[in-house]
């Protein structure tokens, strides 16, 4: 779960044409932490989430959603 949450959080990031820096500055949250929460290193408290999903104008719920590949795969 953790790796497919910070695949997501990467990609919306990338839409929006944003650095991790970028990120990191509208977020309060330190680069290296955000950088490891996208490769699935660690886990993000909701509260910190919360934060990004903000920055990247998302709704918190969108993190959890199941794409495609999930819903078809039963996962």
């Amino acid at each position: 779960m953790t790796e497919k949450l910070g695949e997501k959080i990467k990609t919306a990031r990338l839409a929006k044409k944003m650095t991790l820096k970028e990120l990191a500055e509208k977020t309060q949250l330190s680069i290296s932490f955000l950088s490891m929460v996208e490769r699935g290193l660690t886990s993000a408290a909701v509260v910190s989430l919360k934060k990004i999903a903000e920055a990247l104008d998302m709704d918190l719920s969108a993190f959890f959603e199941k794409t495609e590949d999930e819903q078809k795969n039963g996962f």
